[in-house]
């Protein structure tokens, strides 16, 4: 463990220097925006501006793009062809038609999977 942490460490450390050479300005604006928040004097909301500038800086000096946030969260859907359960003997029939649902329609999501 302890050379993947040390690894780790590297990959952390080269990065950071890396965009403060890069983009020193905006680093030391957002560094002094989150200790604002820490003290109190700020909310977070306050930094995102400064937040967007090293974002801007990075992708402009680095070539490095943040990661779209919503993708890593998105629930994959997907249809599965399996029979619809029919209603039980107790149910009267004229009832029987309201408890059978009718089967997905099958262009629900552009990424669903037809398993």
């Amino acid at each position: 463990c302890l050379k993947e942490n040390r690894a780790v460490q590297e990959c952390s450390a080269d990065t950071y220097l890396q965009l403060v050479d890069a983009c020193g300005n905006s680093v030391s604006r957002l560094a002094t925006c989150l200790e604002w928040v820490k003290q109190g004097r700020h909310f977070v909301r306050h930094c995102r501006r400064d937040v967007q500038r090293l974002e801007m800086c990075a992708q402009r000096e680095l070539g490095w793009l943040r990661p779209i946030i919503r993708e890593y969260f998105k629930q994959p859907t997907i249809l599965m062809n399996v029979e619809r359960p029919k209603p039980p003997d107790h149910i009267p029939p004229g009832l029987a038609q309201k408890y059978v649902l009718p089967p997905p329609a099958r262009d629900m999501h552009p990424d669903a999977k037809n398993i």
